[in-house]
């Protein structure tokens, strides 16, 4: 006797672009769904809707999931689709459905093709289906990447209104499709740009448009520390138009500030001793950027404090001692911890060196090679347009996909590589006030931020302080400054020590 119980069917209607947000072409699938739900005779258990939605660029379908777990819940038995291709562009999720009309009796009704998943021709032409839909989206891909590249190289901004702009407005009131200025925006963009370049960290400029400007992202949401660096990294803000990681030409939209504050932005942003910790700010110069001289690692400084020592007199009176420990930068690292000396001379040491060093140095420093420029711009030039190159030839179908990738995996490398050398050769118009002889001036002016950023520089250039135990000698010696033997702090700029001990200066 044939199984009398009913069929309970889900309805699947999807669409992958709305661009009205109306849901009309869902409405319309949804409809012919019913009307072959009812000659099938099932009985419509729910009905579940993706407007909106890619089956191949979503990472996720949130009705497709929901009505997969009411399948393997054993609550649907049926599912009604316009087309195969609107389940599924995928030939490994089809595979999913055929495994489901095996486990659970799965039945399968499409509007457009009568399939049935119970016998191999039917099983044959759902694949069949699948396969043509696969082979379809990805030529729909295909013309898109060549549409958005044609953009690109046109000089239009392709994606949602970035931050700083607007979308400019056509004569009869309706979007157009150009950018324009938003003032008050890009006002705001030029602001945070020259305080970042001025000290400030992100998590303070998070603070002040969170906080005080009150104003939330181009889609509405708070700032955090990662969209205000893409904020400022992105190369729109020069106007200049960046497509698959490839520079192709100015954008036909406004900049709101020139490219070379831009690369200084990127240089300072990407740099890899770039301190972006929120926590406990540094309260003092060298914290962190001295090395203990024993096992060279990074020294911190411990707070001063006052040592009490109570004693009684003979006559039973009790007196208290206070001695004055001064702080010091001390190795905190297990296995070593010897090396501790006064951080407020050190501090002064330090300071005067790196002024002399300034005064010498300060202008080779930071005013760049512009010849080491000018060649490492054109090896830039030259590996771009190589990617622009194998872009188009991918694009006019003269070489695969895989030689594509192939090709810009060997490129991209040499051109970030090439970027770094730039920046490294670039002069540095931040710290142009600390080159020359004005540098004592600048130093008096600069906040703490600011010198520890003009000292990682010098490292970077070579300075190194290493700081190396106190010594009994200089421990007792009469009149010393307590904690603090400047024959053990050493100052070396590259292989040539600054300060030689003074037992040396006195042998010369």
């Amino acid at each position: 006797m044939p199984d009398s119980k009913p069929i309970h069917a889900a309805i699947y209607v999807r669409i992958s672009k709305d661009s009205e947000q109306m849901g009309l072409g869902v409405k319309r699938q949804e409809k012919l769904c019913r009307e072959l739900l009812e000659r099938r005779g099932w009985d419509l258990y729910d009905a579940y809707r993706d407007n909106d939605v890619s089956a191949t660029r979503s990472d996720s379908r949130p009705a497709y999931e929901r009505m997969v777990r009411d399948i393997t819940d054993g609550l649907v038995q049926g599912i009604v689709v316009y087309a195969v291709d609107r389940l599924t562009r995928s030939p490994r999720e089809l595979e999913d459905v055929i495994d489901w009309a095996d486990e659970h009796k799965l039945e399968l009704a499409s509007v457009t093709t009568d399939i049935n998943l119970a016998t191999p021709d039917g099983r044959a032409m759902a694949r069949n289906q699948g396969m043509f839909a696969k082979l379809e989206a990805e030529k729909q891909s295909l013309r898109l990447k060549a549409k958005l590249q044609q953009l690109a190289e046109d000089g239009r901004h392709v994606g949602p209104r970035p931050f700083g702009w607007d979308w400019s407005v056509n004569e009869d009131g309706t979007k157009g499709k150009d950018l324009v200025i938003n003032e008050h925006e890009a006002g705001l963009v030029k602001e945070i740009a020259d305080k970042v370049l001025s000290g400030a960290t992100l998590y303070s400029i998070v603070q002040y448009l969170n906080e005080e400007v009150q104003i939330r992202t181009a889609r509405g949401a708070k700032w955090r520390s990662q969209n205000v660096r893409k904020l400022l990294m992105r190369p729109s803000n020069a106007g200049i138009k960046v497509h698959n990681g490839i520079e192709l030409r100015e954008g036909d939209w406004p900049k709101i500030f020139d490219r070379d504050k831009h690369e200084r932005l990127v240089a300072l942003l990407t740099d890899p001793s770039r301190v972006t910790n929120r926590g406990t700010s540094v309260k003092h110069l060298l914290s962190g950027l001295v090395v203990c001289a024993l096992c060279n690692s990074p020294m911190h400084s411990n707070a001063s404090r006052e040592h009490k020592v109570d004693y009684t007199l003979a006559d039973g009176t009790v007196k208290t001692s206070v001695t004055h420990r001064p702080g010091k930068y001390r190795c905190h690292p297990p296995g070593c911890q010897k090396a501790s000396q006064n951080r407020e001379m050190i501090d002064h040491m330090v300071t005067e060196y790196v002024l002399g060093l300034l005064r010498r140095e300060g202008v080779e420093i930071f005013g760049g090679d512009m010849e080491l420029v000018e060649n490492t711009q054109e090896r830039i030039a030259s590996i771009k347009a190589k990617l622009a190159l194998n872009t188009d030839r991918w694009i006019e179908g003269k070489i695969t996909v895989e030689q594509y990738d192939r090709a810009n995996a060997a490129l991209q490398p040499q051109l970030s590589q090439a970027e770094k050398e730039l920046r490294l050769a670039m002069p540095s118009a931040e710290f142009q006030e600390f080159a020359g002889p004005g540098v004592d001036q600048a130093w008096e002016q600069a906040d703490l931020h600011k010198r520890r950023q003009v000292i990682r520089v010098l490292q970077d250039a070579g300075f190194k302080v290493k700081i190396g135990q106190l010594g009994r000698k200089a421990r007792y010696q009469p009149g010393a400054v307590p904690a603090f033997n400047p024959d053990t702090v050493e100052l070396w700029w590259g292989d040539q020590r600054l300060n030689p001990p003074r037992d040396a200066r006195a042998t010369n």
